[in-house]
Formats: C-alpha cells, sequence, structure tokens
C-alpha cells in the first residue's frame, strides 16, 4: 500500500504525533512526578516559561520536520529519479524533528531561564533522563504515533472506496 499525501493523512500525521508525544511525556512525568514536583523550587517564578517551552518545541520541531522531509521528497521528485524511498524521507523527517526539537529546547532555555537556576533545576531532575525523555525518546514514540496513524487513515480512506 502506498500513502497519498492528502489532508486526512497530513491531518493524521500531525495528530498523531502531538497525541504519542504528549501522551509519552505524560508517562514520563507520571513516572518522576515526585523528583519534578520536588524541582519547580529551583526555577521559583520562571517554572511556568519551562512547562511552556514544552509545550511549544515539540509542535515547532514537527511543522520543521515535515517541512524538511516534503523539501527532501520535493528534491528527489525534480531531479526525475526514484531515489526517495520510504524508508529515506521517514529517515529525513525523524532526524529533522529529533533535531529541531533538541535546538528549540535549548536555545528557548539559554534565552529564557537564568543559567544557575536551570543548571540547579536540571541537576535536581537528572540531565541525562531529561535530555533521553525530551530530546529522543518522546519524539520518537510521537512519530511512531504519527506513522500508524497515517498509515490507519490510509486503511480506512480505502475501505470507505470499497
Amino acid at each position: 500500500m502506498s500513502v497519498r499525501h492528502t489532508k486526512a493523512t497530513t491531518t493524521a500525521f500531525v495528530g498523531g504525533y502531538l497525541i504519542a508525544y504528549f501522551g509519552s511525556l505524560w508517562i514520563i512525568v507520571t513516572l518522576f512526578s515526585t523528583r519534578i514536583t520536588a524541582s519547580w523550587i529551583f526555577l521559583g517564578s520562571d517554572a511556568w516559561k519551562v512547562r511552556l517551552i514544552s509545550v511549544i518545541a515539540p509542535v515547532i520541531a514537527l511543522f520543521i520536520g515535515m517541512f524538511t522531509a516534503s523539501v527532501t521528497l520535493i528534491a528527489a521528485d525534480a531531479r526525475g529519479s526514484d531515489r526517495m524511498r520510504p524508508w529515506r524521507f521517514f529517515k529525513t523527517g525523524w532526524i529533522s524533528m529529533v533535531l529541531a526539537n533538541i535546538i528549540i529546547h535549548c536555545t528557548a532555555f539559554k534565552v529564557f531561564i537564568p543559567i544557575k537556576e536551570g543548571e540547579l533545576w536540571l541537576k535536581h531532575i537528572d540531565q541525562v533522563t531529561y535530555n533521553g525523555c525530551v530530546f529522543l525518546l518522546s519524539p520518537t514514540l510521537g512519530f511512531i504515533g504519527a506513522s500508524f496513524a497515517v498509515v490507519l487513515t490510509e486503511m480506512i480512506i480505502e475501505a470507505q472506496k470499497g
């Protein structure tokens, strides 16, 4: 089955990504809730900025990843060759999303969170755990969820056609 890029599949991709990303992040926050709750003291009045960054950054990263993968697909198609395989398209989108998520988070933290408070906060919640969960695990699960949502949407569309 080849997936055609329509409004339905694009909407399914965005919805699937956001649901899976924030769902996995919610599970992670629930697992580490005592550590995270105790860490807000270190940020003081800047705690809301971290929450806002955690909501906005993955959404922007999603659209950057989709844009990068689309431009790559258009460029491959313009060359008149069949070089763009599905795995390459998805790999380009996933790598773009993960890197954009890292860059956006790091830049926003650098600009909006005071360095001393940010370092104390990251030390308390464990920087390796935070980076692994927010920068790699949640975007990857979001991308997998988005891919499943697109395939499911395409199967529903094909079933309705008869």
